[in-house]
């Protein structure tokens, strides 16, 4: 009989701590940019549901009235799924425009029913000669107000049922938000 005792092996307490130290560092900066990555797929689905509303909203409307110059994105709101027309929010607008309030009579604003808002100027119409340049517009804010001016994207709805965002219609190369993928 071998009455030998073997040595345990095992890691000692410092080369467990540097383990550990190591493993804080790599989740420090890792966490991040997975919870930023997972919030703009969040955003990015919310804003395409946004899209095909609107463009919904548009043919829905388009089946039963005559679309003409006087159309205002109002006579799209029954067509469109909200959850209640918002008066006390800020939403936030696409690249350069700063936010805007809710509810002051110049913008109309909708909170959905997944947490964002769209909004739009009252008085916006399609306007113009009936041809393939004249639009209307709406604002999406995924967050109702919560990140700042430039963190909205702004869908276009041209004669004819076209929609695009900003950037589409060339407004401007940085016109939508980086969450914002078509």
């Amino acid at each position: 009989m071998n009455n030998s005792i073997k040595s345990a092996q095992g890691f000692t307490l410092a080369e467990l701590l540097i383990a550990l130290a190591i493993l804080g560092v790599i989740a420090t900066f890792t966490i991040p940019k997975i919870l930023t990555t997972q919030q703009n797929s969040k955003y990015n689905a919310m804003a395409k549901e946004v899209a095909s509303s609107f463009a919904g909203a548009y043919r829905l409307y388009s089946q039963s009235n005559t679309v003409t110059t006087a159309t205002k994105v109002t006579d799209l709101t029954p067509y469109l799924n909200y959850v209640s027309v918002d008066t006390s929010s800020t939403a936030d607008d696409h690249y350069t425009w700063p936010s805007q309030p809710c509810g002051n009579g110049t913008f109309t604003c909708l909170k959905l029913h997944n947490g964002g808002i769209i909004w739009w100027q009252t008085s916006d119409n399609f306007g113009g000669t009936n041809s393939a340049s004249d639009h209307i517009y709406i604002n999406f804010d995924p967050d109702s107000g919560i990140q700042s001016a430039g963190s909205g994207v702004q869908f276009r709805l041209y004669w004819g049922g076209r929609l695009t965002s900003a950037q589409q219609a060339g407004e401007a190369a940085t016109a939508d938000p980086s969450w914002f993928q078509w």
